[in-house]
């Protein structure tokens, strides 16, 4: 039997060619398979946030019990409970009740082992923060550029959309507050002085891509002066990115500063 190869998402899926006439004649395709999970974008970064805090919480609990564990052997205890409330207590009593045993000794250990717990369970907390920040920055990001991307035109601009992109984010401090994408300088909100309201995307935008507007020349197709040219920033971001080298990090900034030394890279 024939098969038809469908690319989804960047995974192939053979399918019986029959399979295809079949859900053309009645209007639907139904493509069963084992081996591919699809989800809808939001559906799937809801799994992943829940995944990621599951994973956090089970390692906080098994980072507080094993420690709790290796004590209540340590000391020869027997207790109900995990939490470092029960093994304190567990621990008074048997050195109250032990007359060959130097209170303050134990009570020293005691003091030891809990702050020790503690500072595992706020190393964990703080684990858990920063990877819920990362999450979160890389989800805003992702929407500042897609909206950018949306907003630029399709044609007109000197340069690729995705280059544009990535001086636009270079040169401005893009946020977001509330449901709406703000610009920042100096860490403040760009606002209207009119009404203090915050800029809008759709008002800035113009103004930022202007230089990279193509100037129309007798009609005949236009061209931008600062297209590409040599020497200029721009020029060097979008080089240093085809090359695969990220903005900001110690490569790109050791080349831009090997250029301007030279004198072959003017800001």
């Amino acid at each position: 039997m024939s098969e038809i190869k469908i690319n989804i998402g960047g995974v192939s899926l053979n399918v019986p060619s029959e399979a295809i006439s079949q859900g053309i004649e009645k209007g639907e395709l139904t493509i069963e398979s084992n081996d591919l999970i699809i989800k809808p974008k939001t559906e799937y970064e809801t799994f992943l946030t829940n995944t990621k805090k599951e994973e956090y919480e089970r390692g906080k609990v098994a980072g507080i019990e094993m420690p709790i564990k290796e004590a209540r052997e340590k000391y020869g205890l027997s207790f109900e409970g995990k939490t470092i409330e029960n093994f304190a207590e567990a621990l008074k009593t048997k050195v109250l009740n032990e007359a060959k045993v130097e209170p303050s000794k134990q009570i020293s250990e005691l003091v030891a082992d809990k702050e020790k717990l503690q500072t595992i369970a706020k190393d964990w907390e703080a684990k858990h923060n920063n990877l819920l920040g990362t999450f979160e920055n890389e989800k805003k990001q992702g929407r500042i550029e897609k909206e950018l991307l949306s907003k630029l035109p399709k044609d007109g601009i000197s340069i690729p959309n995705e280059d544009l992109l990535l001086i636009l984010k270079s040169r401005n401090d893009f946020d977001i507050e509330g449901s709406n994408i703000v610009i920042k300088r100096g860490g403040e909100v760009v606002k209207n002085p009119s009404t203090l309201n915050p800029v809008t995307l759709d008002e800035m935008l113009p103004e930022l891509i202007k230089p990279y507007i193509v100037q129309r020349k007798g009609g005949n197709g236009g061209e931008n002066d600062n297209e590409g040219k040599a020497g200029t920033l721009d020029a060097f971001i979008i080089e240093m990115r085809k090359n695969g080298i990220a903005e900001s990090s110690s490569q790109f900034n050791t080349e831009m500063a090997k250029r301007m030394k030279e004198g072959t890279l003017k800001l």
